[in-house]
């Protein structure tokens, strides 16, 4: 099981929850807050989507190092065969977890994760 780990002083942790927290009541501070949470566990890029999965329909979609081309194709085409957002769906609530950890491995294979542009780079099953 592979993990992301990071140190990040207090200070700067509650900096963090408290920009969350703002950004909770201000949406246009979302894309600084979600590029400071990906800096803080030493990730390379970061999604923060809000699906309703009852009607496969995605509302607000912030993205840090992401291709803006894949999101329209991801709300175009993929949302109606991805099988990650129900899984996702089904882990506890505040939990964090690498998609290697919590996939099949023929989710792998699948032509949502074949055509990610980012496939070639991370060295994904």
């Amino acid at each position: 099981m592979r993990s992301l780990s990071s140190t990040i002083d207090l200070d700067s942790f509650n900096g963090l929850i408290s920009e969350i927290y703002d950004a909770a009541l201000n949406e246009m501070r979302w894309p600084e807050v979600l590029r400071r949470i990906i800096q803080s566990i030493n990730a390379r890029s970061g999604l923060l989507r809000i699906q309703d999965l009852r009607i496969s329909e995605v509302g607000t979609c912030i993205t840090h190092g992401l291709d803006p081309a894949f999101q329209q194709r991801y709300k175009d085409h993929y949302i109606h065969i991805d099988t990650l957002v129900p899984t996702v769906a089904r882990q506890p609530v505040g939990s964090i977890h690498a998609v290697t950890n919590i996939m099949p491995a023929e989710f792998f294979k699948g032509e949502f994760i074949m055509t990610m542009p980012f496939r070639r780079a991370r060295k994904l099953p």
